[in-house]
């Protein structure tokens, strides 16, 4: 016997769902491999973002350049 309309929705609804939560558990795994990495290498990605945002000093002093580091100075 066919399926109904009624059960050809129901049937669609349930894969799509399906496929949303194999997406969700897959994005579950990289985020907890990624919080898993950090935790194993937190000293060193905390030392390499602290050194990255640090200003950096030597456009301040001696270059005589601009904020790009390119070397010219700002017209006034």
């Amino acid at each position: 016997m066919a399926k109904s309309t009624i059960e050809k929705k129901i049937d669609s609804k349930v894969k799509s769902i399906q496929n949303h939560i194999k997406k969700l558990q897959d994005d579950l795994m990289h985020w907890q491999k990624i919080a898993s990495d950090y935790e194993t290498n937190r000293e060193t990605i905390e030392s390499i973002l602290s050194v990255h945002n640090a200003p950096d000093l030597a456009d301040d002093k001696g270059s005589g350049g601009d904020k790009t580091g390119n070397g010219r100075k700002r017209k006034r």
